[in-house]
């Protein structure tokens, strides 16, 4: 949810309702650093794609680091891939009958 209060920003991600009935709200305060990525509208409005906790130099660290993970993640896929193929061609080929 993305509301404007007063000249404030404030994003919060959802309300939390614990197990002994409090509510812990998550998200972004006045005060806290906040890096917004989008398009400024023809009224001066933000529509933002992107709300990052922290700097540039600190959001483009961690879009590198989950594209080193993503990478990382599709090595492996493909190392595996020609086994799930031939395992897949055996059960067809050796499978049982109905």
């Amino acid at each position: 949810m993305l509301s404007r209060i007063g000249e404030s920003l404030y994003w919060m991600t959802r309300n939390l309702e614990r197990a002994d009935g409090t509510m812990r709200w998550r998200g972004f305060k006045d005060g806290d650093l906040l890096t917004v990525v989008g398009q400024k509208g023809s009224t001066g409005d933000l529509a933002p794609k992107r709300l990052f906790g922290g700097d540039r130099v600190q959001l483009v660290q961690d879009i590198r680091a989950g594209a080193r993970a993503a990478f990382g993640i599709g090595i492996g896929l493909m190392i595996c891939s020609p086994f799930v193929l031939v395992g897949g061609i055996l059960a067809g080929l050796l499978g049982r009958r109905r």
